[in-house]
């Protein structure tokens, strides 16, 4: 049950456009204007019970997540997490091998979250910081953050003008029946799309 009250861009979907990737693989894309700007949403819908295959890259920042997509033979992508001085600059660990540290001391309102996997069983758990991130012992672990929901309630730490002014955004969720949602909401495109 969603509370619209709490989550008004869901009216974004109404006339979205619904298409199977392959099996287990929905795609949800709707271009519409929302408070005086267009936002360009998309959400995929994972069920990892299928023969669905999740990886993870880290790559320079100077690498498009299109390129990444074509150059591991992918049928969706996302961007996952932040980067700075061309550099990812949060905890990465995939399989078992850390890709990537992170940087130390960094805040909740970035590296508040994690989406582990351990086979295929996913789940989000929340960290604090890179540093909580490298205590955990699942075999794959990607910091991000805010931390948007916890164990289905909403967390309110969203401070910083990162999480207050209109960006592109990323987010992932896990549902109760291990699903997995990936939605994107693009941005800087001032006649297209806004970001949220």
């Amino acid at each position: 049950q969603y509370d619209v009250r709490k989550c008004d861009s869901l009216v974004l979907f109404e006339g979205a456009s619904v298409r199977t990737i392959r099996k287990g693989i929905t795609w949800v894309s709707t271009i519409k204007e929302w408070r005086g700007a267009p936002r360009s949403l998309n959400v995929l819908y994972v069920d990892l019970k299928e023969d669905n295959y999740l990886g993870l890259t880290c790559p320079s920042a100077y690498a498009t997540t299109s390129s990444q997509c074509t150059a591991a033979d992918a049928i969706v992508g996302i961007n996952g997490q932040y980067f700075g001085d061309n550099k990812p600059r949060d905890y990465l660990k995939f399989k078992g091998d850390v890709l990537n540290k992170g940087a130390s001391n960094r805040s909740a309102i970035y590296a508040g979250g994690a989406f582990v996997m351990n086979g295929k069983k996913a789940e989000i758990k929340k960290v604090n910081g890179n540093e909580g991130a490298a205590r955990l012992s699942d075999e794959t672990v990607m910091v991000c953050g805010p931390l948007l929901i916890d164990d289905g309630k909403f967390e309110t730490m969203l401070g910083g003008t990162h999480n207050t002014e209109t960006h592109p955004r990323t987010a992932i969720g896990v549902t109760k029946d291990g699903r997995l949602i990936l939605a994107t909401i693009d941005g800087r495109f001032p006649d297209q799309a806004v970001g949220m």
